[in-house]
This record gives structure tokens, C-alpha cells and sequence, in this order.
């Protein structure tokens, strides 16, 4: 029995023997995910849901309600990263949740909003579920690194950490003159849950002078968060999903092109900016470099990603680099991740192609831009971070035309909205000197046109290598644009309470 089919049978035993207990559902629900079974999967998370919205219209602990939430996240919505089914997991408990986060409210907290004196600024923090320096971490250090100085706002940020501890962010953060407050324990008292936790961050941030909260990333525990109102100023931050709307949150930012300021996505409105990091790439070792290239030396061409595994979650996508390898026998592909997902590799078996996938498992991403040759940016969800680092390294980088792609988000409404903006995209994309174009392809037929292409011709590999880099250089690197913008929308935010005020600008 292969161990794909077996941990699926434990996960329906287990809710054979405890009918009606949601958390074991819910984690036959991941398990079918994991193992590429996704409408078995919606139905089990629809199963669940309407079991727990009954629940939670009861007197359910504030510890269950954020417990619940957790594992919805968990078992559900990380399993397939694509802006819809984010968005249909979280609608369909949203409002149980945020009914019950208004429920725990503090009748004296947060403090209402004052205007901004000398003696008194406004000040912005920063929550981080866990320590982990990824790539939301970059862009919140990038935008803390040129953040504007002076009035309105307080010297000094601060950096709440919902779980766990690092010595290396509390390194970082110092030497970028910001406070960090990890709050697993307060006066010495160890929290252990998470509405002690947020409760306790809550109390700190009125004594710390805390004006504006900004919710960066993942969206997991934020409907309650939200709800049971933290700050006076409320700021949704995402770096991929724009899941929900609530009237708790008084502005929403999102990522966008340089040339536009706010986008609507679910006919909702979001603030925009540019995620623009400069030096993204470390320093990586040519001799370490050419050691890990020499793992893979029995491939004359080594494609490859570098993203959660979760994106590769794809059969789309795992169709098209079995497609590629196919047509080119002697070449490899390595893909990173946390963990070895079973849908993946088992969908690799299938196609005859697993002796040639290489799980390299959480990678030094500086390092291994350098060993790959071919950069496969995943699709329908793309690479953030990691793509940066790519094309900062002159790694040949292919992307598809998909609204959430690398490319396909900064290009696709320039070209569709015309006029000088698509004229300037397309010349990118088809420089008119006969220059490297950038590979970002309109089909599926053209993706593994142009992997084959670049894998057949090491110059033309060098040249759209090179042209990612000019790219990233002249349009992703300016990190004082995007902290100038990011602090102004802060500034423009609904003011809730204020006599006087911004608006939405």
C-alpha cells in the first residue's frame, strides 16, 4: 500500500471512530489535499464549516475560537495557493468568526486616535506570526530600513511576534532601531494562548503609544484579530490573497505595478505598492556554488524553483515541467519546499520522470538562484521573493501570463489598459534594439517553447538572464519609493474616532 493511500486511510479512521469531531475532519480534509484529492477535500471543509458555524454562534471559548481558526488555515487553505480558493475558504466562515471576535472586545482599548504633536506621534507596528525570516520578513525589513523620519511618525516601529523567538530578528531589528516584543509571555507570566497573547498585545500596544497596527502576510487568525479591535488605526497588509473585507479594518494594501496606485480585486478596493526590495541577493561562495552544481552533474541543464511547496500544488504546472524534462532527457529539476508533498512526487512517478526531480528540501535561496540554470516560476500562483533573487542574479527566468505570476502581476493590466503603458511594457518584453526579451510568455505552448529554447542555447540563456537583471535593478529595487508610499497610505488611512481627518487618498 503506498504511504499516500495509507495516511489517508488513518485520517478516515480516525473519523470513523470520532464522528463529529471537526479536527479530525479537518485533518482528513489536509490529508486529501495533500494527495492531490481536492473536491473530496472541499466537501469535508464544507462538512466542517457548517458544523462550526453552529458551534460558534454558542458561548465558545475565545482559546477555541483562535484554535479553530488555526487549524482551518492549516488544513485548508494553505493546501492550494490560488487567489479563488483562498478567497471561497475564508468567506465561508467569516462571519461566524468575526462575530465572534466582536464579541471579545475591551470596553477601555485601544484608545481612541489622537493627532499627531512632537510630544506624541503617531507610531506604526508590525505583527508576525512566528520569527521566520522569509520573504514577507525581506519586504517588512526592506520597508522598515527607509521608513520616513520624523513627524508624524515615532522613531521607533515596532515588531509584535505572535509565536516563538529568534535571536537573528531580534538582531535585525536592532540594527535597524526597531523594537521587537515577542509575546509569549508578559511580565515574566508565560501566555499560552493565543487570545492571551493578542489580548496581552493589545494592553501593550496603549502603554507603547501605538497608533497604527499593520497585519502583514498571512491572513490566518486575523478575522478575529480584526475584529476584536487591537489599535486604533487597522492595517490589512498582504503580500498574495485579498480574502476579506471587514469594517474593523481601515485601510487594505496590497501589491501593484509602478505605474498604479490602487487596484479592485473582488470589486473590493486596495491601496497599492510596489514590492521593491535593493540587495536582495547574499553573497553565495562560487566554490559553494559550483558544490551544490555538482550534486546534479549527470544533468547537463538543471531547471528548477524555489518556493513553498504548497504552489507546486498544480497539476497544471506538473504537467508542464513533466513536458519539459520529457523533451529533454538529459536535463534535471530540483524544487524546494518544507516538506516533500506526496501529490507531487507521486505525479512525477506517474509521468516517468522522478528519477530526474530532486527534492533539495528549505535551501539557502541565494545560494541555489546561482545552481539553477532555468528558473519555472509556478503557476497560476507565482514566485515573490525568490523570483526577485532570480532575476537579481541573472538566472534565465520563465513566467507565465497569469494575474498572479511575477510578470503577469506588474504586466498584464499595463498591456490590457494600452496607450504608452502597454507600448512601454511590450519593449520589456520585445526590445526594439533585437535585444534579450524577458520570458514572460502569453501560453502554456509557449512556456515550453521557450524553456526548450533556453535550455538548447546558452547564449540566449545568458541574454534573458541578463535582461531579468536589468529589470529587477531599474524596477524592483528602489525600497525608499516603497517605504515613502507604504507610510503615506498608513497616513491617509481611515481615522476612527478623529474629529478631523484623512480619507482614503
Amino acid at each position: 500500500m503506498s504511504q499516500a493511500i495509507a495516511s489517508v486511510q488513518a485520517a478516515e479512521e480516525a473519523v470513523r471512530q470520532q464522528p463529529g469531531n471537526p479536527v479530525a475532519l479537518m485533518e482528513l480534509g489536509g490529508a486529501l489535499h495533500d494527495h492531490g484529492r481536492h473536491d473530496e477535500a472541499g466537501a469535508v471543509r464544507r462538512q466542517v464549516v457548517a458544523m462550526l458555524s453552529a458551534a460558534m454562534a454558542s458561548d465558545v471559548s475565545p482559546e477555541l475560537g483562535f484554535l479553530i481558526d488555526g487549524l482551518l488555515y492549516r488544513h485548508f487553505v494553505k493546501k492550494i495557493e490560488t487567489e479563488r480558493h483562498v478567497r471561497d475558504c475564508f468567506q465561508s466562515w467569516l462571519e461566524p468568526m468575526a462575530a465572534l471576535g466582536r464579541r471579545l472586545r475591551d470596553p477601555h482599548l485601544p484608545q481612541p486616535l489622537w493627532t499627531p504633536q512632537p510630544e506624541r506621534p503617531w507610531r506604526a507596528a508590525f505583527l508576525l506570526q512566528t520569527p521566520a525570516l522569509l520573504g514577507h520578513t525581506d519586504a517588512l525589513f526592506e520597508l522598515l530600513r527607509h521608513r520616513p523620519r520624523g513627524m508624524p511618525w515615532h522613531d521607533t516601529p515596532m515588531v509584535f511576534v505572535l509565536s516563538g523567538q529568534s535571536a537573528e530578528l531580534t538582531r535585525r531589528c536592532a540594527e535597524l532601531g526597531v523594537q521587537v516584543c515577542y509575546l509569549e509571555s508578559e511580565n515574566g507570566r508565560p501566555l499560552n494562548g493565543q487570545y492571551e497573547r493578542l489580548s496581552s498585545m493589545r494592553r501593550r500596544i496603549a502603554a507603547e503609544g501605538i497608533s497604527h497596527f499593520v497585519w502583514l502576510s498571512a491572513p490566518g487568525q486575523a478575522i478575529m484579530t480584526f475584529t476584536m479591535r487591537v489599535a486604533p488605526v487597522q492595517i490589512f497588509w498582504t503580500l498574495k490573497f485579498h480574502p476579506f473585507r471587514l469594517p474593523e479594518i481601515d485601510e487594505y494594501i496590497s501589491q501593484g505595478n509602478w505605474a498604479e496606485t490602487e487596484r479592485r480585486m473582488h470589486g473590493e478596493l486596495w491601496k497599492t505598492i510596489r514590492l521593491s526590495i535593493g540587495n536582495i541577493l547574499a553573497d553565495a561562495d562560487p566554490a559553494r556554488v559550483a558544490a551544490e552544481r555538482s550534486r546534479f552533474a549527470c544533468h547537463d541543464i538543471l531547471f528548477g524553483v524555489l518556493s513553498r511547496e504548497e504552489k507546486l500544488n498544480s497539476e497544471a504546472y506538473l504537467a508542464m515541467v513533466t513536458a519539459i524534462l520529457q523533451r529533454h532527457p538529459q536535463a534535471g529539476f530540483v524544487w524546494a519546499g518544507r516538506s516533500e508533498l506526496p501529490a507531487v512526487t507521486a505525479y512525477f512517478a506517474r509521468h516517468g520522470v522522478a528519477d530526474r526531480c530532486h527534492f533539495i528540501g528549505w535551501v539557502d535561496t541565494s545560494l541555489y538562484v546561482r545552481v539553477i540554470d532555468i528558473f519555472l516560476e509556478t503557476f497560476p500562483f507565482g514566485c515573490g521573493i525568490t523570483a526577485m533573487q532570480a532575476l537579481a542574479a541573472g538566472t534565465a527566468f520563465v513566467s507565465l501570463a497569469m494575474p498572479d505570476t511575477q510578470y503577469g502581476l506588474q504586466f498584464l493590466r499595463m498591456i490590457e489598459a494600452g496607450g504608452a503603458l502597454a507600448e512601454q511594457t511590450r519593449a520589456l518584453m520585445r526590445p526594439a534594439d533585437g535585444g534579450a526579451p524577458l520570458a514572460f510568455v502569453d501560453s502554456e505552448a509557449e512556456y515550453l517553447a521557450i524553456a526548450g529554447q533556453l535550455a538548447a542555447d546558452a547564449g540566449f540563456r545568458q541574454t534573458v538572464g541578463a535582461a531579468g537583471r536589468r529589470y529587477y535593478t531599474e524596477y524592483m529595487s528602489n525600497g525608499s519609493a516603497m517605504a515613502e508610499r507604504f507610510f503615506d497610505i498608513l497616513a491617509r488611512a481611515r481615522q476612527p474616532g478623529m474629529a478631523t481627518g484623512g480619507g482614503n487618498g
